[in-house]
């Protein structure tokens, strides 16, 4: 699933459009002038699939249309508890003071696909994406344990990934031993960006290089793919991923912030 627009385009907003293109297919995308609202009646718990793509940072008159757009999606959907805004840019003046909202803070990091990266060290482990039911679900107990997040929502995404995969260039896949995944990492080549998704390894087996290692051996794996332009990653501002892919030679490009209030 693809959005483009007047302001929305690979090439200046690539965490914004690599994020909307790894959508599920039960999401949905609407324009509401610049703004563009995401749904996703199947699961109202996942956040990043009901919410409100801004054109840019939310001040002044911005803050009641935001409101009133999102009221006119979500207004009678009781079961979306929190009210999202994500943009491009920084949080900032009027939309920092916004009573009772949290904000969250993303790195949009870029690689060229051309650049030689550090391959990394697998440890003797068996590099190959998911492709069963089994797989699978080994592989969202592994992301449930390595992010704290709900299994069954962890499982309906990697399925989402599943069909994703079916439809554009990419797969998940994680690095095995026996029938147990140690690290994964899911990779999409949507339009002209190759976007990993969900990179994690295991509580027990963090500190041994195997995330990086997982992606280094996928950026070798896809930096042939035909348009591929360039690979984007989003990780938390300041945090120990952010730290890996800068080793692999991955740029900072931008900042994406995330308004989270909860539903009044």
């Amino acid at each position: 699933m693809r959005a483009e627009g007047p302001w929305l385009s690979e090439n200046s907003h690539p965490g914004l459009c690599s994020d909307l293109g790894v959508l599920p297919a039960a999401a949905r995308i609407e324009a509401f002038g610049a703004m563009l609202a995401v749904t996703c009646d199947e699961r109202p718990d996942f956040w990043f699939g009901n919410y409100l793509v801004l054109p840019e940072p939310p001040t002044g008159a911005a803050i009641e249309r935001s409101r009133a757009v999102w009221q006119r999606v979500f207004g009678s959907r009781h079961d979306v508890e929190r009210m999202i805004w994500v943009w491009e840019g920084p949080a900032e003046g009027p939309a920092n003071q916004l009573e009772g909202a949290s904000f969250e803070h993303q790195t949009v990091l870029v690689l060229d696909p051309r650049r030689e990266v550090p391959r990394g060290d697998s440890l003797g482990l068996s590099l190959r994406h998911a492709t069963s039911t089994v797989e699978f679900d080994a592989i969202a107990r592994l992301v449930s344990d390595g992010t704290g997040g709900d299994e069954d929502f962890c499982r309906w995404r990697q399925r989402s990934y599943a069909e994703l995969s079916l439809s554009v260039p990419g797969g998940i896949w994680a690095l095995w031993s026996g029938p147990s995944p140690l690290a994964t990492a899911g990779f999409f080549v949507v339009g002209g960006i190759g976007r990993f998704q969900e990179v994690v390894s295991h509580p027990g087996s963090r500190g041994r290089g195997l995330a990086s290692a997982l992606c280094a051996a996928l950026i070798r794996r896809y930096a042939g793919q035909p348009g591929l332009q360039q690979i984007v990653v989003v990780a938390e501002q300041g945090g120990s991923a952010e730290r890996i892919y800068r080793r692999l030679g991955f740029e900072r490009a931008g900042v994406l912030s995330c308004l989270i209030a909860e539903r009044q």
